[in-house]
């Protein structure tokens, strides 16, 4: 399934995004609601499956949370949750939540040997037996490979790993044979939020022509 990533300021914006899509990633960060404004959302739009995130920069870390715990109970089905958070802290905060947990780790410089993607992708399972989410700047094929590996591990069903950048887009589509629950696209506004994102319609093409 796809995940569109909504990043418009402003909830009614962001709802523009969605269209017609039924999975949605709600990037806080980027559309800034309210916490009010977004429980309401989520609550008005429960025929949608969403993933809420919410990077820093927004605000400080314990009003993050906040909108997190507020989300799960307002229909979120997953919520994420960086690795750098650390054990005990996730162990926490997702104790009696509702929602799913996706514990996540991006790599903004480069992607890791593969050795070491995998004991990250471990230590993400370790936290959460939901989701561990591995996203990495690929510069080259050496680097896709390594990230897509990672699906024939004994954990592949649990793993979520492509990259960033315009070298690696295909892994986002490819990521969904190798075993991936679910992928991230841009609308088809194409505001795209991370690096050689597609619209989600480009990746349902693709997805298609791999069938």
């Amino acid at each position: 399934m796809f995940y569109v990533s909504l990043s418009a300021e402003g909830i009614d914006n962001a709802e523009k995004q969605l269209g017609e899509e039924k999975f949605a990633e709600l990037r806080l960060d980027l559309v800034k609601p309210s916490i009010e404004e977004m429980e309401a959302f989520l609550k008005r739009r429960s025929d949608v499956k969403f993933i809420v995130t919410c990077r820093d920069g927004f605000v400080d870390q314990e009003t993050k949370l906040e909108y997190l715990r507020r989300a799960a109970f307002a229909g979120a089905e997953y919520l994420d949750l960086e690795l750098e958070l650390g054990e005990n802290f996730i162990y926490k905060f997702q104790k009696g939540l509702p929602s799913k947990i996706i514990v996540s780790y991006h790599n903004y410089d480069k992607t890791p040997d593969y050795e070491d993607l995998y004991q990250i992708m471990r230590q993400c399972l370790k936290y959460s037996t939901d989701v561990a989410k591995i996203v990495c700047t690929v510069k080259n094929l050496n680097d896709a490979a390594s990230l897509l590996a990672l699906y024939s591990s004994a954990f592949g069903k649990y793993t979520v790993a492509f990259g960033m950048g315009e070298k690696a887009s295909f892994t986002r589509v490819v990521c969904l044979k190798c075993g991936a629950p679910f992928t991230y696209a841009s609308p088809d506004d194409g505001s795209a939020t991370a690096p050689g994102q597609l619209t989600v319609s480009k990746m349902k093409e693709m997805y298609k022509a791999l069938s």
